[in-house]
């Protein structure tokens, strides 16, 4: 069973302190699982994420140097059900603007295979080895701050759910049509013109059920 989208929070802007906070709301259901995207400016690191309290994991977390921008894609499985706070923290305090979003599942086996790219010419065009019925979280960052045409995950065309303004332009989605197969997929982010970045996680399909709080892979740091 492929998971299901229950829910989906984003905030932006905002400057100033060490940490940044968004409420976030997990719906009664099982195999549960949530996902947070943060994107700033590297003026400072992620020290990390929690939710509720609890500490989320790292999956995919990238300093993109030609746009002076960091990312951190994290994850937790069987998270707290009700309206709780997704928390991270900085090493210092963070004087610009940030980007950051969420969600969260059901009928989920946790996170799978991830992947990141520095920005290249539009469109930026990647793959991911997945396992069947997956969906897929994908995050891209517009390096001349141009408007995103579309994401596209296996060859189904998607809108970003957001838009936000970071000194670069931020855009994320999560694929609502389950993959088909086992292996290697197109996975593509594009901008009108210039650059653009490509950092996607894959949202397993439930296997067996979680016994406890926590993901189901390390996280990836390039």
């Amino acid at each position: 069973m492929a998971p299901t989208i229950e829910n989906f929070t984003q905030i932006s802007g905002s400057s100033g302190g060490s940490s940044r906070t968004m409420s976030h709301t997990v719906f009664a259901g099982t195999n549960r699982a949530l996902i947070s995207v943060l994107v700033m400016p590297d003026n400072v690191t992620f020290t990390g994420c929690t939710y509720n309290g609890v500490a989320m994991t790292e999956l995919v977390t990238h300093h993109f140097g030609s746009e002076n921008q960091r990312i951190s894609m994290c994850g937790l499985v069987n998270p707290d059900v009700g309206t709780h706070d997704v928390v991270v923290t900085f090493s210092g305090s963070q004087l610009n603007p940030t980007s950051m979003a969420g969600w969260s599942f059901s009928s989920c086996g946790g996170f799978g295979a991830t992947g990141v790219n520095d920005a290249a010419t539009t469109p930026n065009n990647q793959t991911l080895t997945v396992s069947l019925d997956s969906l897929v979280c994908v995050n891209a960052v517009s390096a001349n701050t141009q408007n995103f045409d579309s994401f596209s995950v296996e060859g189904t065309s998607y809108a970003g759910e957001y838009t936000h303004n970071t000194g670069r332009i931020v855009e994320a989605v999560v694929s609502t049509v389950p993959t088909t197969i086992s292996g290697s997929i197109a996975v593509n982010t594009s901008a009108d013109t210039g650059t653009v970045t490509n950092s996607r996680v894959e949202i397993l399909a439930v296997t067996a059920p979680p016994a406890a709080q926590g993901n189901f892979m390390p996280f990836l740091v390039e």
